[in-house]
């Protein structure tokens, strides 16, 4: 019972943190429609620096959900040799992938006012519902898997690999460069830095500059070559980025 029990909540965990990457995937990488805050109207919420930091936040309470239902799920050794027991986490992990995007948008969009699926929106209601109505539907197809369960056969160690390979390629995927970002990078230089000093070390660097924040310090560049970011470093620069997190900033912040 206690090891079905661990089943359990290891593929919630891991379902919610699918969940999260998926949403970093699509939302901010492929289609930058929103950071965690964007909208969080006080100023020094919209800082660039601090959106940064609550979608690093973000991310890396959801690669812990998924190390801890990781955890779990290989430590749970019992229920695999049972009838049904391979595709215990599956149904638990589909039904967390679900409740993951209606509690984002209930909790996330509704109730906390962080953001919505699509800030730019003209009806972001309309698309904030949408995502839910996937949810449910998605909760719905676990709860059909999970009484389907009894009928599986065992299959239990090779369920439990696919399940890991599925939930680490999603977060191997989440913390990979964008393709489609090109040579486009965000320039965190140190808060002591003067404005004239960043632009130097970009221009020596040979970046074409699309966005500068108020402080000086916070650059979105494209850099003809990556390697010159290895410069930036040298010239005071904290983080030179082109991660999900990254690039999903730099596709929102830029000017167009």
């Amino acid at each position: 019972m206690a090891s079905s029990s661990s089943l359990r909540t290891a593929g919630l965990l891991l379902g919610i943190a699918l969940g999260g990457f998926i949403d970093g995937i699509l939302f901010h990488q492929v289609l930058q429609w929103h950071h965690l805050l964007s909208a969080v109207d006080d100023p020094a919420v919209q800082d660039i620096r601090v959106q940064i930091f609550a979608d690093g936040a973000f991310h890396v309470l959801m690669y812990a959900l998924a190390v801890a239902g990781l955890a779990m799920l290989w430590r749970a050794r019992g229920p695999f040799g049972e009838r049904g027991g391979g595709a215990l986490p599956w149904a638990w992990l589909v039904l967390g992938f679900g409740a993951w995007h209606v509690a984002d948008v209930v909790l996330f969009h509704w109730v906390l006012r962080l953001h919505h699926v699509r800030m730019d929106a003209a009806q972001p209601i309309a698309w904030d519902i949408g995502v839910a109505l996937i949810g449910v539907a998605i909760l719905l197809l676990g709860w059909r898997l999970l009484r389907s369960v009894p009928h599986f056969g065992g299959g239990g160690q090779g369920s439990r690999a696919a399940l890991s390979i599925a939930v680490l390629a999603a977060g191997i995927v989440a913390a990979l460069p964008m393709r489609n970002a090109g040579d486009d990078v965000l320039v965190v230089f140190a808060p002591s830095t003067r404005p004239a000093s960043a632009w130097d070390a970009l221009a020596r660097a040979n970046a074409r500059v699309g966005w500068v924040d108020a402080s000086g310090t916070v650059w979105a560049v494209r850099l003809p070559r990556r390697e010159q970011a290895d410069a930036l470093y040298g010239a005071g620069a904290w983080w030179v980025g082109t991660s999900r997190i990254a690039a999903g900033c730099l596709g929102w912040s830029r000017v167009r």
